[in-house]
């Protein structure tokens, strides 16, 4: 993770000196607008993000408390069928 934060921080201060550059200036100035629109729609966005992950740690939680309440049954039926099949005498090892 720290080496793309590296690499990131390169391409920053090269797009930085690129700009400085006056015949690359009209080059670069669009990179620069698209990327800081990317950064602001991201972060402008933030409240919906941090509202998704809030629902879906709160799902999986429901989802979690609700498999650990029913019974082994209901969760893998096959269990059942084999203990009907062996109690009533069919052997589904055979």
């Amino acid at each position: 993770m720290s080496t793309i934060m590296i690499y990131l921080a390169c391409g920053i201060v090269a797009l930085m000196l690129l700009d400085k550059i006056p015949g690359l200036k009209h080059l670069i100035k669009p990179v620069i607008d698209s990327l800081s629109f990317i950064f602001t729609t991201f972060f402008g966005s933030l409240g919906a993000w941090m509202l998704w992950f809030v629902k879906m740690i709160g799902t999986t939680h429901y989802i979690l408390v609700l498999h650990m309440a029913k019974n082994r049954d209901s969760l893998d039926p096959t269990e059942m069928i084999e203990r009907t099949n062996k109690r009533g005498g069919v052997d589904s090892e055979e």
